[in-house]
Formats: C-alpha cells, structure tokens, sequence
C-alpha cells in the first residue's frame, strides 16, 4: 500500500514554511521584554533613562504608559465559582512570579532591545513566597494577590449517587495519596507576532503564532479600543501549540501597542529561557482519592479530593481543574461519587491547559487507584479493568458528572475491545514467564496497561468557506489555524471527498480573520470535529449548486449526475458532462448563459445564491474518544534508570480521516506522555525561583526514550456528520499511569508504589532505598 503523503509536507520540508520570523517588512523595529527576577516583590521605582540613552531604542514601556487600557487582559473562560486574577499586559505595584513582563523596549534590533531592557533599573522590595499549593492554603502564607484575602481562587464539590451507602457497603476501599509535576508546553517554535499598524486605513494587523485568531483579535480588539473590524489576525504555519499558544499573553499587547503608536512593523519573538519562565503552565495537582469495592472487584463507589497550583494566574478559568474531575471516572461504570477541588495561587507562572488538558490528571488517579485495588485484592490489574468497563452494549453511557451545563455521556465505543487489543499486542499473557526469565539475568522488566476516555471538541462554532473559481480551482478557507498537526491535509481531503476532485487540487487557508468573520481555533482536539464537519457541510452546498446548475445544462435529474475529476457528468454516461470551472463561470456571470456552449440557451436556474460558494458552521457537542495503552519497561534498581522498552495503543477516534495524521498526533503523544511520567518538571524553589528554565534542567524526551510504537485503530462512529472524534491527546493521557504500572509490575516484591510523576531517577533510587 502506497504511504499517505501529508499535504502540507512539501512545504515544511523545503523550507518554504510561513512562520512569523519570515519575510519581514522593511523598517520593522524589534520588542524585548524586561521580566521580573523576583516572584514576590513591591515595584518601587522604574528608571528608564539610561535604557533610552543607547544607541537603537526607540521607546521604553512601562504599566505608567498602559494606564488607558480598560483592564487587564480578560478572562476568556470564566466561572461562578473563580476568584479570578488575569495579568496586566505589565505587571502594576507588585509583581507575582519569576518572569512577569514590567517593561518593554523597542528598538531597531534584537541586540539594541536587550542592551536596552538590560539597561532599565527596578528597584524592588522583594517579599516571602507561596511556592507549595498545601502550604499555600495555610492561613499564615504569603498571599499572592492581598485583596483576596487568601490564595483560594475556588473550591468547587460534586456528587453522583450515593456515595456513603457505596462505601458503608464496600468489602474494601483502595487508597492513594498522588502528586503530578508541573509541565510546560514547549514546542518546537517559540511563541511570537509580528504587528503592523496603517493610520490611512486605521488597520492593526497582527500575524501570531497563536492557535486561536479570533480569540486574539477580540482580545485586541477590547484592549485598545478598536472595531474588530479594524483587526486583522493572520495565523501561517505554526510550529507547534500544544494549547501554550491557545491563549493571550502580555507581549500580544505590547508589540501591537507599539506598533500603533509608532505606525511602524513590531516584531516580537520569545527566546527559550524566556518560554520556559512564562509560557503557562499545568499538571501541578496533589491528590487524595478512595475507591469503595466489593472483594470481586467490582467498583461501588469513588471519592477524591485534589489541590490544582493556578500558579500567579487564572488565565483559562477552572477548565483545567473541571476537566480532571470529569475525567477521573475513566471508562468505568462507576455509579457513586463524592468529589471537590481547591484552585489556589501562588507565585508562580499561570495555570493553562497543556495538551490534554486536566485529563492527564483524572486518569492518573483512577488508574493509579485500579492498580493499587489490584495489588490490595490480588486481583490482575488488567482483568479489574476489564470487569468494570464500560461496555459497547452500555453504550451511549451517562456518567452522571456535569461540566459547564453539559452532562458527560460517553458517546460509543468497545472500551473493552481497546484493551484487550492491546493486551494481546503486548504479550501480556505470556509475560510473567518473560519477566521471570529476565530476573535470573538481572533484568527487572514490568508491564502495565491504562485506558482513558478523550473527552474532547466544546462547543464552539468553527467556519469555512469552500469556493470554485472559474478556472476550476477549489479553495478553502477555515477559522481554525495549523499547528503542526497536519489539519491541511484533513480539510483538503473532506473538500475533495465531496466535490470529486484530488486533494492536490484543493487550497486550504487558515485563520485569517477577514477571510472567516467568526471562528474558534485549533485546541480540545477539535479541528477535524469542528472544521472538518464545517468544511463538509460547505461543500455540501457547493456540491448541491453544482448539481442543480449541471441538471438544466445537461437534461437530467440531479439525483442521475455524479461529481468524478472535477466535472459533474451522468451516470452510466461519462461523455455527457460538464467540468465545474465551466460551472462555477455560469453561476458567477449569468448573462453568459445564452451563448456559453454548455448552455445551448436553457433557462438559467437563477436564485439569490452568486457562483459555487458556501459558508457553513458547525458546532460540536463534546467527543468521547478512547485509547488504551500497554507499556513494558526495564528497571536499574541500583541507579533509578527507566527505559521504555516497548508500547502499543489502541485508539479509538471515531472515523479516521487520514491514517498519516491520526497516526503523527497518537505517536508525538505518546512521546510527551513518556516525558511527562519520566522527565519533564518544572521546578520553583521555596523563594519561588524557578529551577528549570533551561533544557539542560528540563529535560524533554529523545529519540532515545521514546520506543518504536505500536498502534492498532478502532473505528466507532461519533454521532456529527462525518463521525470524527478528538484524536490529538488521547495518546498522552494514560502516560503517566501506564508507565506507573509497569514500573511497579518490574519491582514487584520491593514495595514500590508510584505515587508521583515524573519518575526521575533520583526519586525512584529514593523510594527503594526507603524500603
């Protein structure tokens, strides 16, 4: 079978990607940012004087000269419950972590910006930090944000059914007691915009690497006072999001702010060290959880408690915290449930959704809570898991849980199917004499297994508009924007599937604000759910007009006409036909239609509709894919060393529009799963000083951590038209648990439980030594 091509691979490869730094326009003036090196501190005095004096700088910003903004930048995704703190775009009398931008600096270049931002004097008096979330809730603790009163910025409880009868009635309750390191989204390509402002048409145009452009221009829009109309967002290619570039930072004001002022191009691009101190954070969540058993194994009930770090900020609301409550049932018929969570702040950069998005979380808690019931009942953690999923037969499943107005009910699928799959992929059955095998060599191999559900889309609408020209060319235009994932090639292939032409042969823009009036972006793992049924349902329309015109011209019913290599003919009678340039001439221009020779001077079925284009909407409900993961790994006991030796998904995301692209987002998933359980941490000290702001202290998975990976697909339609689930995170979601349980199965005997990722070495060594 031939290998699928991505459409946008060309492109990347040969280096004619479009990417924020490309292409400047000449007179471009250049931002850096001063950024805080304290995380509790008391601006006393700025002095910029000597920054103005250097050779190059132009201007010199600070929150004195943003003193019109009506606010700070607003809160996108609010909530009842949140006492919500979004960021000044510079920080104003205080300051809350290590990073925070309190001036800005334009210049004639990148060199000239840094001398100049070297140049600015602060003079801060520095305070004591809350650095812990636990310790953060103490009534004693350094507040964040004073006039709150405390660092609590929610506490939000649920239930579902009975939960004191399930566990008044359980013959046993499992219990753990986790904690998940804090993690940073760090793509390839940094984060950035390059803002241009024209006086005579009084247009701000903002080209970002961002993954939402409407978000961005509405977000500007408010902030400086501007029609959205007089706003344009262009998004080109992204290199990478992971959800860090799903939101809008202070320097998303600041280069257009000056832009604006100095009617001149802005460029802003962030460094490394400047990502690693700034872009938002997640994961950071302490947990408490008990699972109520009959002594078969059967689940009566759950109970949990966690404590999510926001960090310094609110700048998603309580999505993240929501999302790993909603998701810490897993796949599991489990009828009670008894939950709260406390957000809290402390000085430390802002809590966002990360790839995965507060699922991560719920499902290392159910999973961690399914092996430790195992190894309590001496029940096969995989057969525990199998007596208590979800079947298809129960299948569409209420879960009982509610997220934003919107109950979870899990949307079709085998969970059981998943697992077993996977099972059989890894070998578990015959594993235990494999695993002996190695123990008399030395080795200490384990394997162990997670299923999570991918909860996925929202609600909001996304756009696209599919046109013909008269030269027979299709074209795309969407409100989603590309980051890496391969959405061209999807939405070109939905396109071409519906008018009968190759997708070569269909131009697909992005996220440009003028092109698409209204849009959401590219995050939940939505595109092909939400663009994709827009693409679609566009086509539709130009498919149905291409019909009815070719019926007249031709003399048959539009129900005996078929669309094949880009003309509409008969069935049964390809001769007779007519090619949708021809079309799309006639529908654009009528009055061609007496002597144009595909007419032959029928009557032009005329409406209100002009030429072969359409707008569509499209606006999901959530999406419930699934994955199940098996892992093996090989243990060092005496250096805490853990190699990931094999793994296998089975991944259910509904219909698969492209194998190529479905296949890159579970695999590039699974590569951060396994950085997120073994590697990656971002680490503050007790004054809030951040530790790890280097790829020498954050360490990012390789090549070498990452093993080939095995992926079988399950197809279960969802229920929108093209049947399409979220595919972009469910191969991150079980890591962390799955990678767990393998490693507790390699140290069996040892009493090693995994209780906390990631897994370093050091921790490991610790933990055995302990015991």
């Amino acid at each position: 079978m031939a290998t699928e091509v991505r459409k946008e691979d060309r492109r990347l490869l040969t280096g004619r990607g479009r990417y924020v730094g490309d292409d400047l326009p000449a007179g471009t003036l250049h931002m850096a940012v001063l950024r805080s090196p304290l995380a509790a501190a008391t601006i006393n005095r700025i002095d910029t004087a000597a920054a103005l004096a250097l050779p190059g700088v132009v201007d010199v910003l600070t929150a004195a000269d943003l003193a019109a903004l009506p606010g700070p930048i607003p809160l996108y995704t609010p909530h009842p419950a949140l006492r919500e703190k979004t960021p000044w775009p510079l920080a104003r009398e205080r300051v809350h972590y290590v990073g925070e931008p309190v001036a800005a600096v334009l210049a004639t270049d990148r060199y000239a910006a840094e001398d100049g931002r070297d140049a600015i004097e602060v003079h801060y008096e520095q305070h004591p930090a809350a650095a812990d979330p636990v310790a953060a809730l103490a009534p004693e603790a350094p507040l964040v944000h004073p006039e709150l009163g405390s660092n609590l910025a929610a506490e939000v409880a649920g239930r579902v059914g009975d939960p004191e009868a399930a566990f008044a009635a359980a013959e046993h309750v499992a219990r753990v007691q986790l904690r998940m390191g804090r993690q940073s989204p760090q793509p390839l390509e940094t984060r950035g915009l390059l803002a241009e402002w024209d006086p005579r048409e009084e247009l701000l145009t903002v080209h970002g690497s961002t993954q939402s452009a409407h978000m961005v221009r509405r977000i500007l829009s408010y902030l400086l006072g501007l029609p959205e109309g007089s706003v344009r967002v262009l998004v080109g290619d992204v290199g990478g999001g992971f959800g860090g570039k799903n939101r809008f930072y202070p320097e998303e004001l600041l280069a257009p702010f000056l832009a604006k002022k100095h009617a001149c191009p802005v460029l802003w691009v962030a460094d490394r060290y400047e990502d690693l101190l700034t872009m938002y954070q997640e994961r950071e969540q302490v947990q408490t959880a008990e699972l109520a058993l009959r002594r078969d194994g059967t689940i009566l009930g759950l109970r949990f408690s966690y404590i999510d770090d926001t960090g310094a900020f609110t700048p998603f609301g309580l999505v993240c915290s929501q999302m790993t409550a909603v998701n810490a049932v897993g796949p599991y018929r489990v009828p009670a449930v008894d939950f709260k969570y406390q957000v809290v702040y402390t000085h430390k950069a802002g809590m966002a959704p990360y790839r995965g998005a507060g699922r991560p979380q719920g499902t290392f808690l159910i999973e961690r809570l399914m092996d430790r019931a195992a190894a309590d009942l001496h029940l096969d953690p995989a057969e525990l898991r199998l007596k208590n999923l979800v079947t298809a037969a129960e299948q569409p499943y209420d879960t009982g849980l509610v997220r934003d107005g919107r109950k979870m009910i899990f949307d079709g699928g085998d969970y059981p199917a998943a697992l077993r799959e996977a099972l059989e992929r890894i070998g578990y059955g015959a594993f235990p004499q494999r695993q002996a095998a190695a123990r008399t060599q030395g080795r200490y191999l384990g394997v162990g297994t997670a299923i999570a559900v991918e909860v996925a889309s929202t609600n909001t609408a996304e756009g696209a508009r599919v046109f013909v020209d008269r030269g027979g060319r299709v074209q795309v235009y969407t409100s989603a924007c590309s980051a890496g994932q391969g959405l061209e090639t999807v939405l070109a292939g939905v396109c071409a599937g519906h008018l009968g032409v190759r997708p070569e042969q269909v131009s697909v823009v992005m996220a440009d604000t003028f092109r698409m009036p209204f849009g959401g972006g590219t995050w939940a793992s939505r595109s092909a759910v939400s663009a994709g049924n827009a693409v679609a349902e566009a086509a539709m329309k130009v498919r149905e007009r291409a019909l009815l015109l070719a019926a007249t011209f031709l003399e048959a019913a539009s129900t005996d006409l078929e669309l094949v290599d880009g003309a509409v003919r008969v069935v049964g009678a390809p001769e007779h036909s007519i090619p949708l340039a021809a079309l799309a001439e006639v529908a654009t221009y009528p009055n061609l239609n007496r002597t144009y020779r595909w007419s032959a001077g029928k009557d032009y079925p005329w409406g209100s509709d002009q030429g072969l284009d359409a707008t569509a909407y499209f606006r999901p409900d959530f999406t419930y894919g699934y994955s199940a993961h098996a892992a093996v790994v090989a243990v060092e006991p005496d250096t805490g060393r853990v190699q990931v030796v094999e793994y296998v998904v089975v991944h259910d995301s509904g219909r698969v529009l492209s194998h190529a692209v479905v296949d890159g987002q579970v695999r590039g998933a699974v590569a951060q799963g396994i950085g997120a359980a073994l590697l990656e941490e971002v680490v503050y000290d007790a004054a809030g000083q951040h530790l790890s702001a280097s790829f020498g202290d954050y360490l990012l998975p390789t090549a070498c951590d990452v093993p080939n990976i095995a992926l079988g697909h399950l197809e279960t339609p969802a229920p929108n038209p093209l049947g399409v689930k979220g595919a972009g995170e469910g191969g991150l979601i079980p890591g962390g648990a799955v990678i767990c349980s393998a490693i507790d199965n390699a140290l069996a005997g040892l009493g090693v439980f995994c209780d906390r990722i990631p897994v370093t070495p050091e921790r490991l060594w610790h933990w055995l030594q302990r015991r």
